[in-house]
C-alpha cells in the first residue's frame, strides 16, 4: 500500500494534522474543521457488506472491509476491532462472551455474559493471594476449557517446595481433565499462531492511514477493576 494518501500527504503527515485538530478541540481552541472521531466497530460489515462473523472466522474479508471504511470516511480518530480467531475461542470456550457465528447470529455483534466470578466468600483470598485466586479460581470460572486449573494445589503451598514441586507437577498434567486442557489450549494457540500475521497487519492499519487510534492507554479505577473484571 503506498505511504501516499489522495492528497499527496504521507500517513504520517495526516497523523500529525489529526491529533493536532483533535487537541485544538479539546483545549478549547477552533480547529481548522471539527473533527470526526468514530468507534468503527462492527460498522465495517454492514458498510462493506459482509456478516459480522467475518471479524472471527474470515480474516482476509475483515481487514479488506476495514481498508475500505477507513478509505471512504477517514477519520480524523478511529476505534477499531480487530480479527479474533473464532476457532480458538471455541477451543477455549469462553463463559463471558458470545460472539458473531456463535451463540449469535452471524450478522449481530457479540454479547456480553456476567459470570460471578468472585464470591462473597473469596475477597480475602483474592486481595492477600491474587495469583492464587485468578488461576485456581478466577480463570477456571471464566473459560469452560480451563476447569482443570481448578485442580491445581494452593501456589502458597508446601506441594512447590522441593523435592515435591516437580513431582506434583508430574502428577497434575497425568489427569484426565488436565490433559485435556493442555491438547484445547495446544490447539487454541495453533490457531492463534496461524493468524498472528494478519492480526500484525490488521494492527497496521491506521498507521497505514494516517488515523489516531482512540483508546490508545486507558486506566480504570480499582473498584472497577473489581466489579467489571473480576467480581461481574
Amino acid at each position: 500500500m503506498s505511504n501516499k494518501s489522495e492528497t499527496g500527504k504521507s500517513a504520517e503527515q495526516l497523523r500529525r494534522e489529526r491529533e493536532q485538530r483533535i487537541t485544538d478541540a479539546i483545549k478549547l481552541k477552533i480547529p481548522d474543521r471539527v473533527p470526526v472521531v468514530c468507534e468503527l466497530g462492527f460498522f465495517v460489515a454492514k458498510y462493506a457488506g459482509i456478516p459480522c462473523s467475518a471479524a472471527y472466522y474470515d480474516c482476509d474479508a475483515w481487514l479488506a472491509a476495514y481498508r475500505k471504511t477507513l478509505k471512504d470516511f477517514q477519520p480524523d480518530m478511529a476505534f477499531t476491532r480487530p480479527f479474533t480467531a473464532g476457532k480458538a475461542l471455541e477451543y477455549l470456550d469462553p463463559k463471558f462472551v458470545r460472539w458473531p457465528g456463535h451463540g449469535v447470529d452471524p450478522h449481530h455483534g457479540m454479547q456480553t455474559i456476567e459470570v460471578e466470578s468472585l464470591q462473597d466468600d473469596e475477597y480475602d483470598l483474592f486481595i492477600n493471594k491474587s495469583p492464587d485466586f485468578m488461576i485456581r479460581k478466577h480463570l477456571p470460572r471464566l473459560y469452560g476449557s480451563l476447569q482443570a486449573f481448578s485442580l491445581i494445589p494452593e501456589l502458597s503451598a508446601t506441594t512447590w517446595i522441593e523435592p515435591w514441586a516437580a513431582q506434583t507437577l508430574a502428577m497434575l498434567v497425568t489427569e484426565p481433565q488436565f490433559e485435556a486442557t493442555i491438547e484445547k489450549l495446544q490447539k487454541a494457540g495453533r490457531e492463534l499462531r496461524k493468524y498472528q500475521a494478519k492480526m500484525e497487519e490488521f494492527n497496521r492499519l491506521l498507521l497505514e492511514f494516517g488515523i489516531p487510534q482512540l483508546y490508545q492507554l486507558a486506566a480504570m479505577p480499582p473498584y472497577d477493576v473489581i466489579s467489571h473484571g473480576v467480581r461481574a
